[in-house]
């Protein structure tokens, strides 16, 4: 195409030289035409013209046969030099294709042993998490139970250090998309095997962990009862209640008789303050489950709870029938004792739970205030030592221990468990009172002052706050602000004793003696315990 361009170029090139010069070149033209003529006509030449132009024409067609013969030995050197590539090309690719095909065929082969390995790993770390399960008395039921078991921390660690293995393992075949290639064969124990992994973390607290592997079951079986109900106890431990309803609900759609859906939704209706609904799922429980122990307690504890103390202890008696190593359901029912007033049961009861769980902290805590009710404060306190040594951060451990140290008359012991208690709970308005108590008796009244009135503005209708408040104006010779509270306190509780015996302690002080007889006498009618003056606090 280019050389047809050149031509083209040429001849127009011609043309125009012929079209400028066109004078100086006419005589040129004529002596052409003349010699022409001459050759042709005169010479007679012109009879000849076919033989020259089939000479011309095979002398034409030589040359092109000579051009195209050269152009076509040329194309076929370039057609075998393309074929000779080519076929370089093409062992080039059959090489590199065998190469991958080896080397695929070497990765499946390690991925089959890394799977083979990675099979015989987790096998034997399942394996160990069985040993470890019950050297540390962890349940082995599918089911977990509302109730965590305490684990020693070298349980604990030994515990994590497995979990952590396996989940490096699960991790690693999550990132190479293989958790999600399981086999229909394999479907049912790869789901066991999570289930379990679930139910470690369960109980070593891991709620959130336990969640995502009951996730990773419901994933491969997705209408399993179990993985939802264990889903469902691991949201109520976490507060949260109407998701744990919702698991427990998935699980009675599958398996309408499900004791434990049942008991764990029981739970969830209590914490949410529904006990007409609680009762009706522990109920259901226990009537499809006869031996079901802590569907009982539960039962029993929100019976005591209600104040039905006969049905609690019928409940908590079953439970102690079914496990008697249920330290919890001793103590449980040493409270409905206590409530009954049997003491010395109770006191038996609590000594039972502790025995069998030396670390229950509750066990000595109830049993300090049956000593206390007893009388017997020194043993108490030996009682609340113990459970504030468990539980360090319990302010009604503390506010016990303060109690007891008051009955004592130790009341520098008493103001420090106090003052603990308040760091602890800074909006109990009770405790401020009671600490304005201990301070109004160790002659600290400005002290006093100012726990009686933070007691009064957390709690502005308590009216012995105002009793004691007014006590300690009236000790620090303040009478018009002590019977300003102290009439404050009648409006409050009309029949409250201690207010009117100290009111009429204020008017004997102010000389107003009718006054002061009047509202002693309605006090020693009220509480005849007065007349020896025990309201002077």
């Amino acid at each position: 195409m280019r050389k047809g361009l050149i031509l083209i170029t040429i001849v127009a090139v011609l043309v125009g030289l012929g079209v400028l010069f066109q004078e100086q070149l006419d005589p040129i033209w004529l002596w052409l035409i003349g010699l022409l003529e001459y050759w042709l006509i005169e010479l007679d030449l012109i009879r000849l013209l076919p033989a020259v132009v089939l000479i011309s024409g095979a002398v034409i067609e030589l040359v092109v046969a000579f051009i195209l013969n050269r152009h076509g030995k040329r194309f076929d050197r370039a057609r075998e030099a393309l074929e000779a590539l080519h076929q370089k090309e093409l062992g080039l690719v059959r090489s590199e294709l065998e190469l991958t095909a080896k080397a695929r065929e070497m990765t499946e082969a390690r991925l089959r042993l890394r799977e083979s390995l990675v099979r015989e790993e987790r096998a034997f770390l399942l394996l160990q998490l069985e040993t470890a399960q019950r050297t540390a008395s962890l349940p082995d039921d599918m089911f977990v139970a509302i109730e965590s078991p305490r684990l020693l921390p070298d349980q604990v660690e030994s515990l994590d250090q497995i979990l952590n293995r396996l989940e490096r393992i699960e991790m690693a075949d999550q990132a190479m998309g293989l958790e999600l290639v399981v086999p229909e064969a394999e479907k049912k124990q790869r789901a066991y095997d999570l289930l379990r992994l679930g139910n470690i973390h369960y109980y070593l607290r891991h709620y959130r962990k336990a969640i995502t592997m009951y996730d990773k079951v419901l994933d491969v079986l997705p209408v399993d009862p179990v993985a939802h109900t264990n889903r469902g106890m691991a949201h109520l431990a976490l507060g949260e209640q109407q998701r744990a309803i919702e698991d427990f609900d998935r699980s009675l759609q599958v398996v309408p008789d499900e004791a434990y859906a049942y008991h764990g939704r029981g739970a969830a209706y209590e914490a949410l303050e529904q006990p007409k609904s609680a009762l009706d799922d522990y109920n259901r429980a226990v009537r499809l489950e006869p031996k079901f122990a802590d569907a009982y307690y539960s039962r029993g504890v929100m019976y005591e709870r209600l104040g039905q103390h006969e049905k609690a202890f019928q409940d908590l008696n079953r439970v102690i029938e079914l496990d008697p190593g249920h330290a919890k359901a001793y103590s449980a029912r040493g409270i409905t004792r206590t409530a009954q007033k049997d003491y010395q049961w109770a006191m038996i009861d609590f000594s039972k739970a502790a025995e069998l769980d030396p670390d229950l902290a509750e066990a000595y805590y109830n049993r300090g205030l049956v000593q206390a009710e007893l009388g017997q404060h020194k043993e108490a306190i030996g009682d609340y030592n113990r459970a504030i040594a468990l539980l360090p951060n319990d302010v009604a451990c503390y506010q016990a221990r303060g109690e007891a140290h008051i009955a004592l008359g130790k009341l520098e012991e008493a103001l420090d468990d106090l003052s603990r208690a308040i760091s602890l709970e800074p909006l109990d308005a009770m405790l401020y009172y009671q600490r304005g108590r201990v301070q109004l008796r160790l002659k600290t009244y400005e002290a006093a002052l100012k726990d009686f009135e933070k007691s009064l503005e957390l709690s502005p209708n308590y009216a012995l706050s105002y009793v004691y408040q007014g006590v300690t104006y009236e000790k620090l010779g303040q009478y018009d602000q002590a019977l300003a509270d102290l009439e404050q306190a009648v409006v409050l509780d009309p029949k409250l004793a201690e207010a009117y015996y100290n009111r009429g302690v204020v008017y004997g002080s102010l000389g107003e003696y009718d006054l002061a007889t009047q509202s002693l006498n309605k006090a020693i009618e009220l509480d005849p315990s007065l007349a020896d003056g025990r309201g002077l606090g």
